[in-house]
C-alpha cells in the first residue's frame, strides 16, 4: 500500500481540483492521501475534503509560521476540524 503522508492537495498548484488530484494518485497506486492544514481555515478545508474524497484523510494544525495569527477566538473552529466526520 502507498500512502502519500503529506499532500496538501487543495493548494492552487495542482490547478485541477481535489477529486482530479485524488484520480491521479489512484491512477498511480496511491491508497491513502493525508492532507494536513497549516491553519485554521486550512484544517477544515482538509476535513471537509477528506469528508468527501475516498482514501483522503485530514490532519489539522498549525504551522509554526502562523502562530502570530492563532488566536484563542479560534480555539473552537479548530477543535471542529478535529472531528471525524463519520
Amino acid at each position: 500500500m502507498i500512502v502519500d503522508c503529506h499532500a496538501h492537495i487543495e493548494d492552487e498548484a495542482f490547478g485541477e481540483g481535489v477529486a482530479a488530484v485524488m484520480e491521479r494518485a489512484r491512477e498511480a497506486g496511491v491508497e491513502i492521501v493525508i492532507n494536513p492544514g497549516y491553519d485554521v481555515r486550512s484544517s477544515l478545508i482538509a476535513a471537509e475534503n477528506a469528508a468527501t474524497h475516498r482514501g483522503l484523510y485530514a490532519m489539522a494544525g498549525i504551522h509554526p509560521m502562523m502562530r502570530l495569527e492563532w488566536a484563542m477566538t479560534s480555539w473552537k473552529r479548530y477543535r471542529r476540524s478535529c472531528r471525524c466526520p463519520a
